[in-house]
């Protein structure tokens, strides 16, 4: 599950763990009280003989804040980052609206495999909730798929980065698509259920478990007003989370990449909310406790599915794994 904990937000200046926004850039209390006093000195700062080496002497520290400790970077160079986001999640919305699966693929096929075979759906055709469901997943896995350091996985380390976050991220799109409809709840088009005819007959007499897991995180974006810019930088975050099984120098790649979507996102918050920034930034941040406790409550549902049921391969993988994941971390 997502904890913000994976995130690893670190001091920019001496790479301690910190949450703490000062100056622009997120600085650890230590860091923030050293660059205060320093711009209030009476006298000059003695300059470094060891050309910055030393890491210890005044001016060497205050170098370091000063190169940290700057104003946000122009709109401009937002840009690019925010409209390779916001044109691969245009992409994902169109396969997953536009076409159907008919082949049936278990989860690692989805994840290994370089091409799928679509049909367009035509007006006459009435997709259930296991057309849109398949298309839900296979759409998420593509887009998690065309980041650039994926290049680097191998096939192992592949499925198991897909697998660590593609449900949560899953979670974030379907709401966000609710939100975009004016809905307060999670569906699929055509007034679709997210959740299949068999697992509703089960809670008839306890309805409001599932209303629940309909309304949860869209309630939590509506309060917010998420933005589309916002939405795409957070699902990158979610994505690019570096706790999954893989080498060491594959996790600190993909870290760095959290990093940057990170960094990119507070200075987008500082860009639009001014000096709210900051907060507006954690605020953001905390939909991924939502969807943490939107994930419990779709396991202890999935739990009462019977997994023997005549469905296609991707969704007795997709039930098996979920509750899986649910028993990792301990919860049953």
């Amino acid at each position: 599950m997502i904890s913000l904990s994976s995130c690893s937000y670190k001091c920019a200046v001496c790479d301690k763990p910190t949450y703490s926004f000062n100056y622009a850039v997120l600085s650890c209390n230590a860091c923030k009280m050293f660059f205060r006093r320093c711009r209030n000195l009476k006298t000059p700062i003695e300059p470094c003989r060891t050309n910055g080496n030393c890491g210890d002497l005044v001016s060497c520290c205050w170098n370091e804040n000063s190169r940290n400790s700057t104003t946000p970077k122009p709109a401009s160079q937002l840009t690019p980052i925010l409209q390779n986001l916001i044109y691969l999640d245009a992409d994902r919305h169109q396969t997953f609206s536009t076409y159907l699966s008919m082949e049936n693929p278990g989860l690692d096929d989805v994840i290994l495999s370089n091409s799928i075979t679509f049909i367009e759906k035509t007006s006459q055709m009435k997709p259930d909730f296991y057309d849109w469901a398949t298309m839900d997943q296979i759409s998420a896995i593509i887009f998690m798929k065309r980041f650039s350091f994926i290049n680097w996985l191998s096939p192992s380390e592949l499925k198991s980065f897909v697998k660590n976050s593609y449900i949560q991220f899953i979670m974030l799109c379907n709401a966000m698509r609710s939100v975009g409809l004016k809905s307060d709840t999670v569906g699929y088009p055509d007034d679709v259920d997210i959740f299949p005819e068999e697992i509703r007959q089960m809670y008839t007499d306890c309805s409001e478990k599932l209303l629940k897991i309909h309304f949860m995180i869209v309630a939590r974006l509506i309060e917010l007003k998420i933005t589309k810019e916002e939405f795409v930088l957070l699902g990158a975050i979610i994505i690019c989370d570096p706790a999954f099984d893989c080498t060491e120098a594959n996790r600190n790649r993909i870290s760095q990449y959290q990093k940057i979507y990170s960094s990119t996102f507070l200075e987008y918050c500082q860009h639009r909310y001014q000096k709210s920034g900051p907060s507006r930034f954690i605020d953001i941040l905390s939909i991924c406790f939502t969807i943490n406790r939107t994930f419990v409550e779709f396991g202890e549902v999935l739990m009462m599915f019977d997994n023997e049921a005549k469905i296609k391969k991707l969704f007795t993988d997709f039930f098996a794994f979920v509750l899986n994941k649910r028993e990792s971390f301990g919860i049953s």
